[in-house]
């Protein structure tokens, strides 16, 4: 599905029509629902649909849009499901709903937009988006600076995803979130005073800070140099998810190659579609421009700018100098 265009609800409607017809299954009226509704479906929903329609064998398949004010709860306003459900299924053959629930099952979908509040981000939701970095998936997140596609560094899987989805060069490794600046001390080694004096200055804030790894990071994420980037964001919602996971999260730019970084989440799902299952909408970033890096991996007190972003050099100077 990677690759393919999002179906748009005319093409879903034909497909319905043309399957029903030729399985003599009568449509529901919530199943052409699905063609006005269908790119708010996600793949986990779809996924749990297709095996509870399965255990109810040969019931009409029907597929219910859940919207605040038809029937659902307020709670829930874009949450659709497809549910097995008609007195009258008994009379259909089985091949016709398996054939009409594959079909279903394989349409490309956009991610799923949820909404967290990004000065008080709710543990509840912050929640539900560690569950999904822990089960590998990608996910989209408000910095203080662009939108960034996060993983669990520690999965390899969803690490290669990251180069994959990004077609970054496999040499540059990947910058990470953090919490604090005791949990950079966790990540790296050989700290030196020149680190502490940046951290102090600058964090949480939009600077990077390149040193060398630790042993508790794969050399995946290093993309084999042995260093590793770091920062502490402004952004509430990135550390409210590192707290909870208890790990750093990865922080590359979500934006295609040779597209715009993105400052709202709408921008991120227009460039991705339905190849990540999940952006946090946390409203337009604080900043339009990226981050200053500083390589501290050199040791002895020396450092270089990699790249001049939100934070101007001369400020890097001033604050070394003290």
């Amino acid at each position: 599905m990677g690759g393919a265009e999002i179906v748009g609800p005319a093409a879903v409607e034909n497909g319905l029509t043309s399957l029903t017809q030729k399985h003599r299954i009568e449509i529901v009226a919530p199943l052409m629902k699905l063609a006005d509704e269908m790119q708010t479906f996600h793949a986990e929903q779809v996924a749990g649909a297709v095996r509870f329609a399965a255990e109810r064998g040969t019931q009409l398949l029907d597929a219910g849009v859940g919207a605040a004010g038809d029937g659902w709860s307020e709670s829930h306003p874009t949450q659709c499901t497809r549910r097995v459900a008609d007195d009258r299924a008994g009379e259909l053959r089985r091949e016709g709903t398996d054939e009409i629930k594959s079909w279903l099952g394989k349409l490309p979908l956009k991610a799923e937009l949820l909404r967290i509040d990004p000065d008080e981000p709710e543990p509840y939701l912050i929640g539900q988006v560690v569950e999904s970095l822990q089960r590998g998936d990608v996910v989209a997140l408000p910095t203080d600076t662009f939108y960034g596609l996060a993983v669990d560094p520690v999965n390899l899987r969803a690490v290669e995803h990251i180069y994959e989805l990004k077609t970054r060069a496999r040499h540059k490794p990947l910058s990470l979130l953090i919490a604090d600046v005791a949990q950079a001390y966790e990540l790296a080694r050989s700290i030196d005073n020149t680190f502490d004096k940046l951290a102090e200055r600058f964090w949480p804030g939009p600077l990077t800070i390149v040193v060398k790894a630790g042993s508790k990071l794969p050399l995946r994420v290093t993309a084999n140099t042995g260093n590793v980037a770091l920062r502490v964001p402004e952004a509430q919602i990135c550390r409210a998810v590192v707290s909870a996971l208890g790990l750093p999260i990865t922080a590359t730019s979500a934006n295609l190659s040779g597209h715009p970084e993105c400052t709202y989440a709408g921008l991120v799902r227009e460039q991705f579609g339905e190849k990540i299952p999940l952006i946090v909408d946390g409203g337009p970033t604080a900043r339009a421009v990226a981050t200053t890096i500083v390589d501290l991996s050199g040791g002895g007190n020396s450092w270089m700018i990699l790249r001049e972003g939100a934070i101007p050099t001369h400020e890097i100077a001033l604050a070394l100098q003290h």
